[in-house]
């Protein structure tokens, strides 16, 4: 009967890749029968150092210049997708990715040019789960990039351009970061719907807010009058200057500036909310999304 509390052992097969645990009995018995070679490495779960097993067991140990990993530090565990066994071959850490089904085993921690390059790599897909750090590094670029742009002069008009394209890039950053706390993109795209219906409505009124201005401009065409930049802007001031003009505009608008207004409300707390979720820590394991990028191993 086997001793459960018996020191287990570790072997390096062809590859280099530790194998094991094995007692320290069937490691013996294995060498014995052939199935072994003497100058393969082998290991105590802990020790300090591999040791052929020539050595261990007597014999001729083969010839070994190759440069050998660690041997197996005490952190070893299975795999949650495939099961397999991993070892801690890296200086007593677990690696990054299992050997056997390449799934993430530990957080990688990239540099902030890392995380740039994820997102990258990453485009316009909204599936999968990112890190809260990688969310923060992409507002980070997109708010320094904007601000350097508006600050040149000869990069100003590329401005508008700029800030729609970060925008856009924006929507599947935020539906990944809500994946990885475990909430659906139901949020994102609400706050898009709303944007854009708050949207038409404001073009509306600002185009009757400046109709009489239109009707005025028309009229002088249809005369054959071609007003120029002083002539529009001496009707604007003259307009805006009128008495009881933007008085009677709000009364006659009353209710389409009430309804407009409350969705501004509605879309500014959603944008606040989906903020703070943003800034809430990954959550463990994996989740339907995907494995966590941050917690791999947590169940």
């Amino acid at each position: 009967m086997s001793d459960n509390n018996a020191p287990q052992y570790y072997y390096l097969d062809a590859n280099r890749t530790p194998q094991g645990p094995i007692s320290l009995e069937d490691l013996r018995a294995a060498y014995l029968r052939g199935e072994l070679p003497p100058g393969t490495q082998a290991a105590c779960k802990g020790a300090s150092s591999w040791q052929t097993l020539g050595n261990m067991f007597g014999g001729t140990p083969a010839a070994d210049s190759v440069e050998l990993p660690p041997p197996p530090a005490a952190e070893l565990g299975n795999c949650p997708s495939c099961g397999q066994m991993v070892m801690s071959v890296e200086g007593g850490s677990l690696p990054v990715r299992c050997p056997h089904c390449n799934r993430a085993l530990r957080a990688e921690t990239p540099d902030a040019m890392g995380y740039l390059r994820h997102l990258w790599a990453q485009g316009l897909s909204a599936s999968g789960r990112s890190r809260r750090a990688e969310f923060i590094a992409f507002h980070i670029l997109a708010n320094a990039s904007v601000f350097l742009f508006t600050l040149l002069p000869f990069l100003a008009f590329l401005t508008p351009f700029l800030t729609l394209g970060f925008t856009v890039f924006a929507i599947p950053v935020t539906i990944r970061r809500l994946h990885d706390t475990g909430r659906s993109a139901f949020s994102v795209w609400a706050f898009v719907a709303g944007a854009i219906l708050l949207f038409i409505p404001m073009v509306a009124v600002i185009y009757h807010f400046f109709l009489p201005i239109l009707k005025k401009l028309s009229e002088m065409a249809n005369a054959g009058i071609t007003p120029d930049e002083q002539e529009i802007t001496r009707l604007v001031e003259e307009y805006l200057s009128s008495p009881g003009m933007l008085t009677d505009f709000i009364e006659e608008h009353t209710f389409a500036i009430q309804i407009w207004s409350y969705g501004v409300i509605a879309v500014c707390i959603l944008s606040i909310y989906i903020m703070v979720v943003c800034l809430l820590d990954s959550k463990a394991g994996a989740n339907k999304y995907g494995p966590s990028p941050k917690y791999p191993l947590a169940r």
